[in-house]
């Protein structure tokens, strides 16, 4: 009777152990989490210079792609109404 008393209180004592062990890994884990957040927040500013400067490089490239074509959209519309003065004053009004 007193064996089984003890076999029991050396299981629970053991799952006990466990437990505790397991909360001290995932405690350990969640440290390490935090460590590698750190870490990873002291590199992000320089990758996100890099990615802003990237971004603004093609947002000019853009800009200037977008004020040629406006340009030549204006060039040949110039082209156009002096080929066909009464055809594009009339129907440019229309629309």
């Amino acid at each position: 009777m007193f064996e089984k008393k003890a076999d029991e209180a050396r299981w629970e004592a053991e799952s006990i152990r466990r437990m505790a062990m397991v909360q001290t890994s995932e405690w350990e884990g969640v440290k390490v989490e935090e460590e590698n957040a750190k870490k990873m927040s002291d590199l992000c500013p320089l990758e996100t210079k890099e990615r802003r400067r990237d971004k603004l490089e093609e947002l000019k490239t853009l800009e200037k792609s977008h004020c040629d074509y406006h340009k030549m959209k204006i060039r040949m519309q110039s082209e156009i109404a002096g080929l066909f003065p009464f055809y594009f004053a009339v129907y440019t009004f229309q629309s």
